[in-house]
């Protein structure tokens, strides 16, 4: 399609979290129509998009997933200074609804109704309300609630798919993000229903020897302006994101069911279905509403997205079509693909033959924007400094604890160490105590181990409920923590509680007790023992 009269000179754009492939594919879309596109980060640290030329403008508003609310009373403030918002991830979407009645209804025009949004966010619900466009999915929904101690369990073959019904939940203060898992047994099932709680999860068979599909739409009150279907060809062994896929031609099926649900939402914005394709059935998987990873190769197979959703005219009546046997590859990710499969390296360097037929590109990678492709590689240094930093560049610990004030123990998710220590110590005393955890994740039930080894001294934690140190309030309490890398986290939060670390103040001597979750019982009942006899040492 000849997109050369579309135009966006002079307007302002602004994408809330485009640290992905599909923010640098919208970004670079929308700046090459003349717009001014700026982007609020996700963390901290500058990744590709940040580098690219087509931003004007980097910011960054703080923490979402700690800090929900202050990085929506930030945005706030700048939000009429745009003509257009774009959120790129779920986190994006969940602030743009609630931005959305502050801002001009232009600004977010070319957003779902949240209505529909939630809908198709919910991968149960949406195998209720489009069963009939797909084979039929063996699919259980979890039913555990919150003060039922039995061990969730199914009957039947692993492995499985679980999935928490939606991808983000806001919770206190806190953004939570959740994730779908492989699973092998009912022992892995247990720990990730209990981590995703109050979410529930489904259980969704993995359908073997099937191939992806992902039909890929763009629209706009519920007609499609734009359609291609991908196809992963590099995908971790147990699921995620694709480094490498290929355009798929655009059967009359699949652009069928897109329309089905396109209409039957009145969808207005990206949509990825994603389905697995094995003999005549198409089976659902799930539905993304919002910008996806293949992003950039609709663009390059013909589809450019972001251009046909921005522009001021929209001919809903021709729908553009993806041509196929294009391909885009994640270079930095099909790497690391690459060192997990090394027997596959000769097939890897003679798939490189397709740029010569200009039928592949990378996704990051222009000679254009050349920046991106560089930086992109600086991302796992900033990880591995922030690693480095906490296990050798230690806070200092404070000195003088005193017993007989009040205590929260810290740990970091609240589901192990702090809560089975809290509960140790208030059944035997008067104190004053309480736990939660340095991580972003109320709400979660505390794990197996910890309700098992706490069950054996006549302890009920089952209907314990984590809690985060920012949604908490302990100004006036001493923090006890179980490894010296915590005690940054902690002052991050409170710079001025006195941090002291468990085995300093029990035994006078400085050593860390690691965190049991993933660890057999037996493992893990050692670490609680060792919790215990500190708890004792100090309180008797």
């Amino acid at each position: 399609m000849n997109y050369k009269n579309f135009s966006l000179n002079s307007k302002r754009i602004l994408l809330i979290f485009g640290n992905s492939r599909a923010g640098l594919a919208i970004a670079r879309s929308l700046s090459a129509l003349g717009a001014e596109v700026h982007n609020v980060r996700i963390s901290k640290n500058k990744t590709e998009i940040d580098y690219s030329n087509s931003i004007t403008k980097t910011i960054y508003m703080g923490d979402v997933f700690s800090d929900f609310y202050g990085v929506f009373s930030s945005l706030s403030q700048i939000v009429n200074d745009f003509d257009i918002i774009v959120p790129i991830n779920d986190a994006a979407y969940e602030l743009s609804f609630k931005l959305k009645h502050l801002a001009k209804k232009s600004q977010f025009a070319k957003l779902p109704k949240e209505k529909n949004y939630r809908l198709v966010s919910d991968k149960f619900q949406i195998h209720l309300e489009f069963s009939d466009l797909f084979a039929p999915s063996k699919i259980k929904l979890n039913n555990m609630f919150i003060n039922d101690i039995n061990k969730p369990s199914i009957e039947s073959d692993f492995p499985i798919y679980s999935k928490p019904r939606v991808s983000t939940s806001v919770i206190g203060q806190c953004l939570r993000s959740f994730k779908v898992k492989r699973i092998k047994n009912n022992t892995d099932l247990n720990r990730h229903v209990r981590d995703s709680w109050p979410v529930q999860c489904l259980y969704q068979p993995v359908i073997e020897n099937g191939q992806s599909l992902g039909i890929n739409v763009v629209a706009i009150n519920g007609k499609i302006l734009g359609i291609a279907c991908t196809r992963r060809l590099h995908q971790p062994k147990d699921g995620g994101g694709s480094s490498y896929r290929i355009s798929e031609e655009v059967l009359d099926e699949y652009r069928n069911i897109a329309s089905e649900i396109v209409q039957k939402v009145d969808w207005t914005g990206y949509m990825m279905i994603e389905c697995i394709v094995k003999d005549d059935d198409i089976f659902l998987i799930e539905i993304n509403p919002r910008p996806y990873g293949s992003l950039p190769l609709t663009i390059f197979s013909g589809v450019d997205m972001p251009k046909l959703l921005y522009s001021e005219e929209h001919n809903t009546t021709d729908i553009v079509i993806a041509k196929p046997h294009y391909r885009a590859r994640n270079f930095a990710k099909d790497l690391k693909w690459l060192m997990l499969n090394p027997m596959s390296v000769l097939g890897w360097l003679f798939s490189l033959r397709h740029f010569l037929y200009r039928k592949e590109r990378f996704d990051v990678e222009r000679l254009t924007d050349i920046l991106p492709s560089i930086t992109q590689f600086q991302r796992p240094f900033d990880n591995l400094a922030s690693k480095l930093k906490n296990k050798f560049l230690f806070v200092g610990l404070d000195d003088n604890f005193d017993p007989r004030k009040p205590i929260t123990f810290v740990c970091k998710g609240n589901i192990n160490r702090s809560i089975v220590a809290e509960k140790l110590l208030a059944i035997n005393s008067n104190f004053i105590v309480d736990s939660c955890g340095f991580i972003c994740k109320p709400g979660r039930k505390i794990s197996q181990n910890g309700e098992d080894f706490l069950a054996l001294h006549d302890i009920d934690a089952s209907t314990h409920q984590s809690k985060f140190i920012g949604d908490h309030s302990i100004e006036n309490s001493q923090v006890v923590v179980f490894e010296r890398a915590h005690v940054r986290h902690v002052k991050k939060f409170l710079p001025d509680n006195k941090v002291f670390l468990l085995s300093k103040i029990a035994k006078n001597k400085t050593f860390d007790i690691r965190d049991p979750e993933s660890m057999r019982s037996k493992e893990a009942n050692k670490i609680f023992e060792q919790i215990n006899d500190c708890v004792r040492a100090i309180y008797g």
